[in-house]
Parts: C-alpha cells; structure tokens; sequence
C-alpha cells in the first residue's frame, strides 16, 4: 500500500482462508452482514463513502478479507452475535474455514489476534495497557505461530506480521477492493 492510499485497517479485521471460492454473498452471509448491499469499488466509493457504514472486501490467493470501518460495526456485531452455545462469529466461522481475526482498540491501544484451524482454536494472544502506560498479556493461548518467534515488540504492525507469516498478504490494491454498506 502506498503512502497516500488511506489505511484500510481500522481495528478489526476477519480473514477467512477458502479452499474454493466464496462469493461475496456468502462471505457476508456467513459473517451476519447479509443486509450490506454493493456500493462500488474503493478507488471510486470508498473515498467518498462514509467510512463508518461501510465494510471492505477483498482477497489474496486463497485468504478472503473483511476490513471492517471506523466505527467497528463488524466488531460489536460479533461481539454480540453469540450462538447458542456463547460462540462469537469467528468461533463458528473457524469451524468451517481456516480463520485469522486482527483487533485493535483505538481508545486504549489494546490489540491482538485469534487464529482458528480445522475446527479449533490453535491460538489467541491479546494485550492490554494498564494505566496507558504497562504493557500486559491478558490472553495468550496456544503455540506462538512463526511470525510471532521473528516479531519486534507486540503492536498492531505486530499482528499483521504475524497474518503475513500465515500467507495472509496486506498489500492493498484500491482497484481490487469492494464495498459494501448497509441501507
């Protein structure tokens, strides 16, 4: 991504890995997003768009994006779109599908990840600021995955080192993106 592009990124992001392609539909179906309609591509809506009812879309090889706006609906809705059983989305979205989720807090800078496989949860690590000022680890599950063991210090950059280390490529081209909002 080039300098004067905007940051897509805005503090929650799903990654879905597919073996066959999904469409668009079934991705925000599967995601509780099955009321976002298409509004165009970035290059041409998302600049102009309001940034915080919309949501982005786009793919790398095998990994789907879902980019989530600046007010992190995606994220309260599956904060509080639990199954039956208290599964988040991702949860049940990693059931099915090899699964990376990024977070980031942007009052608090906590940040973190959560990586699912073959139905399972193989890692989450998250972290906390105590008092703005103490970095803490406040969830860490699993075996650290390879971008982790060459990673600087724990920080959103951090994170997205880490996807890049599963396959996941957050090099974003503007031409490739769609939109989607809810109407």
């Amino acid at each position: 991504m080039s300098k004067n592009q905007p940051s897509l990124f805005y503090g929650y992001a799903l990654f879905i890995k597919q073996s066959t392609a999904l469409t668009d539909l079934q991705v925000l179906k599967s995601i509780s997003l099955e009321d976002y309609k298409y509004v165009g591509l970035a290059n041409e809506s998302y600049l102009k768009y309001d940034k915080k009812k919309s949501i982005c879309l786009t793919e790398c090889k095998n990994w789907v994006h879902v980019l989530d706006n600046k007010a992190n609906n995606l994220w309260q809705r599956h904060q509080y779109s639990k199954d039956q059983l208290n599964v988040d989305v991702a949860a049940q979205i990693g059931r099915h599908y090899e699964v990376f989720v990024a977070y980031q807090d942007h009052a608090t800078n906590d940040f973190g990840f959560a990586y699912y496989r073959k139905g399972k949860l193989k890692r989450k690590y998250s972290v906390a600021w105590v008092d703005y000022e103490k970095l803490i680890d406040f969830e860490n599950y699993g075996s650290k995955l390879p971008g982790e063991k060459n990673a600087n210090t724990p920080s959103m950059p951090y994170v997205l080192h880490v996807a890049q280390s599963i396959g996941i490529d957050i090099r974003y081209n503007l031409n490739r993106i769609r939109v989607y909002a809810k109407r």
